[in-house]
């Protein structure tokens, strides 16, 4: 009788995990999924092979805050800004800059305090500009990210506005 127990006490637990598991990989691929498939549908109305993004992101240093997701590979930067997937061949980026705004908090108008946002820009050659979020001391690490591929960028490639950069910043 104790066998029997201990057996469906046994089946049981496997059976529960065993939902949790489908469970959390159907979560997993209705998240994942959909900015998978509009960078393939951005890839394939721009003439970029999505096979190589794929590799190229696979060694990509990712950064993200909340809806913005930056990944910096050798050959590309996959840029997901909420609604917003695109794919930019780093051969056209020409710049980088870090923005930083400043809000005063106030609370029944009586000054609370400021907040500090940071994000940052990239500037490609063909005149786009993509602004992203990113955590506070994240965007110096996304422009190392930039200056360790600089042989993968656009010849003209440069850092934008560098006396404006805090004086942690190790250029």
């Amino acid at each position: 009788m104790l066998v029997i127990y201990i057996w469906l006490s046994f089946e049981n637990l496997a059976v529960v995990l065993c939902i949790i598991a489908a469970a959390v990989i159907f979560a997993a691929v209705l998240l994942l999924k959909i900015p998978y498939k509009k960078f393939r549908k951005y890839a394939e109305e721009n003439g970029i092979d999505f096979e190589d993004v794929e590799k190229d992101f696979s060694n990509a240093e990712v950064y993200s805050r909340m809806s913005t997701l930056i990944g910096i590979g050798d050959r590309y930067t996959t840029f997901n800004s909420g609604k917003h997937h695109y794919i930019i061949p780093n051969s056209t980026v020409i710049g980088i800059e870090p923005v930083y705004e400043v809000i005063d908090n106030y609370n029944n108008g009586i000054y609370s305090g400021s907040t500090r946002r940071c994000y940052v820009i990239i500037c490609t050659s063909n005149g786009w500009k993509f602004t992203g979020a990113c955590e506070e001391f994240a965007e110096e690490l996304i422009i190392q990210a930039y200056q360790k591929r600089q042989m993968y960028l656009h010849s003209d490639f440069k850092l934008i506005n560098q006396e404006n950069y805090p004086a942690y910043f190790s250029l």
